[in-house]
């Protein structure tokens, strides 16, 4: 559902950006913002981007802080942003950020064909648990690790995107006492009962949950989040034949308890020896 009633449309999102972008289709909506395909005006090369515009309110906030993680962290494993700034929309505040256009497709069109190869499995494992230090070393915890954001580009690598609900431990929390950001399905144990010291190990414990439902072709737990408060299920369970040594590492991914996961550079380590 778009943040914008009714949502925007490609010539308004022009106009609003005095013609600085040649604006095309819609890529999606969410709760923050819409975004489009879209080419910079000028722009050297003229490569493709995602023109994201957010909507108004502690958006903006949120949007501010998504521009200076793109902006520190960097990586073949993370998208790349291009250009950011506000603009008027319907005579509101907007902030609006473009970013690299990944060539490819989300990882849950790719799950929504089937399981996984383990090959596949282990480099979407490998190349996210990459992403996750990136930001865990600016002490970011990007809080949504789910398959439509992770998007498998035509270069085989895998690259996380969407930062919008990221957790920074360095700035003034932006979230309600006792509410949580992320997807249900997704959670780790502690960001479920919407604990504020969250660490990288929580995005390892949605990463878990990731690589099962990669592995089986069906999200382990039907996106259920109760059954996971005491831990995913265990791996080997949901497919037979998987590797032992991938299961065992899956499985301490999803571990209830924060500290018996492994940190991401032990996941990127440990999935090394699978990648196709």
């Amino acid at each position: 559902m778009s943040a914008f009633n009714p949502p925007l449309q490609g010539p308004e999102v022009h106009a609003a950006l005095g013609g600085r972008y040649r604006v095309g289709a819609p890529l999606g909506d969410g709760g923050q913002g819409d975004v489009f395909r879209a080419f910079l005006n000028g722009g050297t090369p003229p490569d493709e981007l995602a023109l994201k515009v957010y909507c108004g309110g502690q958006v903006l906030e949120r949007a501010a802080r998504e521009v200076a993680a793109l902006r520190t962290v960097r990586g073949p494993t993370l998208v790349a942003l291009r250009d950011a700034g506000t603009c008027q929309i319907r005579g509101g505040d907007c902030a609006y950020m473009a970013t690299t256009l990944i060539e490819g497709e989300p990882l849950h069109a790719a799950i929504a064909r089937g399981p996984c190869s383990v090959g596949a499995v282990a480099r979407i494992g490998h190349d996210t648990a990459d992403a996750i230090d990136r930001l865990w070393a600016e002490r970011i915890v990007h809080r949504d690790i789910k398959p439509p954001n992770i998007m498998l580009a035509r270069s085989g690598r895998a690259v996380l995107i969407d930062l919008g609900v990221a957790r920074h431990l360095s700035l003034t929390s932006l979230t309600t006492v006792g509410k949580t950001w992320g997807t249900e399905g997704y959670l780790s144990p502690e960001q479920m009962q919407a604990r504020r010291d969250l660490t990288c190990k929580s995005d390892v414990f949605s990463l878990g949950v990731v690589l099962q439902e990669a592995l089986v072709g069906r999200h382990p737990t039907g996106r259920a989040q109760a059954p996971l408060l005491n831990g995913g299920p265990r791996t080997s369970a949901l497919r037979s034949g998987v590797p032992p040594r991938l299961a065992a590492l899956v499985d301490a991914m999803v571990h209830r308890q924060a500290h018996a996961r492994p940190h991401p550079q032990e996941v990127r380590a440990a999935l090394a020896p699978f990648l196709a």
